[in-house]
């Protein structure tokens, strides 16, 4: 009876002693970011890429001073008017914000805009959308429409991959239900952008004038155990192997 009972307690001081040491040796796991800022928002270092549906129509991009402050991106969408839901839109991929997936991958990003609607404009509500392309596909995230006068900063919170699905103007929802980008792609390449359009069922044509400024980019990667958590893992692994075999 003795016997039984200190060969427990010794079971149970060597595993107070191994979580001891684990504790001690454990250090948490290191996430790296990616960020990507635009405050100028130069048409030069933009790649416009245009969306049709229905009767479409153009979609014309230039610089603009009135910006918040200094330059902005101007965007112009011109629907044909045809009685029909008709709508027009572009995606704008910031050529400087290349970089590739890690070997961990990326977990999730945050995006962040000033955006402004001219009150000129025959359309009076801005459609916007987020856009990752990854290895020459783009992927949109879900609409975020805005009204009003003056700048409004939108921004989201951190979006994962099943938050992008590949757009297609041709779909209801302008994206490919399913379709999404995989942020696990180790060495894939990625640029980042944001997506613009209107839509109108007049019979008449409409328009929309959009200012864009301060595109913010930021891609949370997962995380990276340090080497004292990876020894951690090697002991444990080592003495389940033990265990195992004086079992």
């Amino acid at each position: 009876m003795n016997h039984t009972t200190n060969l427990s307690m010794g079971r149970i001081r060597r595993s107070v002693l191994g979580a001891t040491i684990l504790s001690s040796l454990f250090v948490p796991s290191v996430a790296s970011m990616f960020t990507f800022t635009d405050g100028n928002m130069f048409n030069l270092f933009y790649a416009k890429t245009e969306y049709q549906a229905g009767a479409g129509g153009t979609t014309s991009t230039s610089g603009s001073s009135s910006g918040n402050p200094g330059n902005a991106r101007a965007v112009v969408h011109n629907v044909a008017g045809s009685g029909g839901t008709s709508r027009v839109g572009a995606s704008h991929i910031a050529t400087q914000s290349l970089t590739t997936t890690p070997p961990t991958g990326f977990l999730s990003v945050e995006f962040g805009i000033d955006a402004q609607v001219l009150t000129s404009s025959t359309i009076q509500i801005g459609r916007l959308a987020f856009v990752v392309e990854q290895n020459g596909t783009l992927f949109a995230s879900d609409t975020i429409p805005w009204t009003g006068n003056g700048w409004t900063g939108i921004f989201t919170d951190s979006l994962i991959e099943e938050d992008f699905e590949q757009i297609n103007f041709q779909t209801s929802t302008y994206r490919n239900s399913g379709v999404n980008p995989d942020f696990d792609l180790a060495g894939s390449s990625l640029r980042f952008g944001f997506l613009t359009w209107a839509e109108s069922s007049s019979l008449d044509a409409q328009s929309v004038t959009m200012l864009f400024d301060n595109f913010t980019v930021n891609f949370t990667a997962n995380p990276v155990p340090e080497p004292a958590t990876l020894s951690v893992l090697a002991l444990a692994a080592f003495a389940r192997r033990r265990r195992l075999k004086s079992a």
